[in-house]
């Protein structure tokens, strides 16, 4: 292995004269000496090229740059040099004598080892250090970041993973991103022992963003609309809903060029399956996966589960538990993404569900569900403290639980579960939601409403099936809350009423529609 010799140091700046002193005296004061020192100066109004200047004899260079951004000037100043590694190292910080050597060590222990961060100690307007696990993967810092903009990293790791290559929304955390994309690529990060020093402060653009401060959002600072998701979804062999499904899937607004979809085929009937692999190589889904897996006899999906008096029918329930035990283990076994939203083949979300439960997440939410209603009670298939099903609610709310029917799961937390048919609790999401921890955080979005295409059963009698609306049950209001496009039809004069619009086109497109007892529209 050949080892790793020469190091490159960029200190991009932007109006920092006042540190910039101070963060290159550190520089220049390591026992490891770097072999280049590049300021990259971002459209100072200060005299940023004097000051280098004074620092000439120490090999220090100086390039000007008009980006007003910090990531471009680290690409500007990647881009301008050599060395197999290279580090970041802000105007306003500093780094302890032995950074650089330390951290060179740490890539000679192990050529998958692609950045050396530290822990950090903040000082000027906060004091104090905070300290960080000892070594890290991609799915470690995929819910929050931890490595700091001054680690080391390989120039080839950089290369291979296009890491400044960002695109999407300009309030992204550029550090998070660039070190994501790295340890993407399966290198690994790890902490040496020496501190880099961040400098705090009170006025100014901060480099630190707070969720919920001036609208910024995990969703940007995530850039989860960049995230490849994995869709996930159980096949009974339901031919008479597989037409609206696949509508839905075309049709839903997730880039599907991010989007692993992936169907598990339980139905054992060959030519339901020929059916959804024909459809598979004509969609515009690059990453498919069609897979079967027998989870149980044939048609058990679709078995009543009570008898004429609502009671239940324990052999069936005891046969579907295991069956969905046998799904959602082979599940999480092999779920490669960030997130995995699992849809039923009887559910149909609104077609841009993925984007809103997503905007939902923060760093300690496991999961967002839709709401749905329930097969067997007049409520949704979401609970509280008590694992009371709710009848309702407005917006996203915290909850107990809900069933997965459409959600939005945190794949590390899936990865974690093992599921099986649990005595203590009577279903496989109950048991899940359970062994959660208290901090971790559940919600549901109540907005993002679903069609359940499968008939319902109450008191033992079969109710019509809910994708079965009639004009005098249509809930208008909601459609054209769902569907703003359509209200500007109308407005336009396109359509006389949203039922028109969704008897033509919204019930095949698998547009969100509810069903409305007349006693509740008056």
């Amino acid at each position: 292995m050949r080892e790793l010799s020469n190091i490159s140091v960029v200190v991009p700046c932007h109006n920092y004269g006042d540190y910039l002193p101070s963060c290159l005296q550190s520089i220049i004061g390591q026992t490891y000496k770097p072999h280049d020192i590049l300021v990259v100066d971002d459209a100072s109004d200060e005299d940023i090229k004097r000051i280098v200047d004074q620092f000439s004899r120490h090999n220090v260079r100086y390039m000007r740059v008009e980006y007003r951004n910090p990531l471009l000037t680290r690409a500007a100043g990647f881009r301008n040099t050599e060395d197999d590694v290279i580090c970041f190292i802000d105007a306003d910080d500093t780094i302890d004598s032995f950074y650089l050597e330390r951290g060179m060590k740490m890539f000679r222990s192990d050529r998958r080892i692609g950045i050396v961060y530290s822990d950090v100690e903040f000082v000027g307007e906060r004091n104090g250090v905070s300290s960080y696990p000892g070594r890290s993967t991609a799915a470690d810092i995929s819910i929050q970041n931890y490595i700091h903009t001054g680690a080391l990293v390989r120039r080839d790791a950089l290369e291979v993973a296009d890491a400044f290559n960002h695109g999407g929304s300009p309030r992204r955390h550029e550090d998070w991103s660039t070190w994501r994309k790295v340890l993407e690529q399966g290198y690994l990060a790890v902490k040496q022992e020496s501190l880099y020093r961040y400098t705090k402060h009170r006025e100014g653009l901060s480099r630190d963003r707070h969720y919920g401060v001036d609208g910024y959002t995990y969703f940007e600072g995530a850039a989860l609309s960049e995230e490849k998701i994995t869709l996930f979804t159980p096949l009974a062999g339901r031919f008479e809903y597989w037409d609206r499904y696949r509508s839905f899937l075309e049709n839903q607004t997730w880039n599907h060029r991010k989007v692993q979809l992936m169907f598990l085929d339980t139905s054992m009937d060959p030519s339901f399956g020929e059916k959804v692999r024909r459809w598979l190589l004509e969609s515009d889904y690059e990453d498919v996966h069609y897979l079967k897996l027998p989870v149980g006899r044939k048609g058990l999906a679709d078995e009543k589960r009570t008898d004429a008096l609502g009671t239940g029918r324990r052999e069936v329930v005891d046969d579907v538990r295991i069956a969905v035990a046998r799904i959602y283990n082979y599940l999480a076994r092999r779920v490669a993404t960030n997130y995995v939203w699992v849809i039923e083949d009887d559910i149909i979300p609104p077609l841009d569900a993925a984007e809103r439960l997503l905007r939902s997440f923060c760093p300690n939410t496991v999961s967002v569900s839709g709401a749905f209603r329930h097969r067997y009670e007049d409520a949704y298939v979401v609970w509280g403290e008590n694992h009371l099903c709710l009848r309702g609610g407005k917006g996203v709310q915290l909850v107990a639980g809900n069933g997965f029917g459409c959600v939005m799961l945190r794949s590390s937390i899936l990865r974690e579960s093992v599921f099986s048919r649990r005595r203590d609790y009577a279903d496989y999401d109950k048991a899940f939601y359970a062994d959660l921890r208290s901090d971790q955080l559940v919600k549901i979005d109540w907005d993002v409403h679903c069609d359940h295409l499968s008939p319902t059963y109450l008191n033992g009698r079969q109710k019509a099936p809910q994708q079965i609306l009639k004009e005098e049950n249509f809930d208008e209001d909601y459609y054209l809350h769902c569907n703003p496009d359509v209200r500007d039809a109308i407005k336009e004069g396109a359509y006389a009423t949203a039922w028109e619009h969704f008897e033509l086109f919204g019930r095949r497109e698998g547009r969100a529609a509810r069903y409305v007892a007349h006693e509740a529209r008056e």
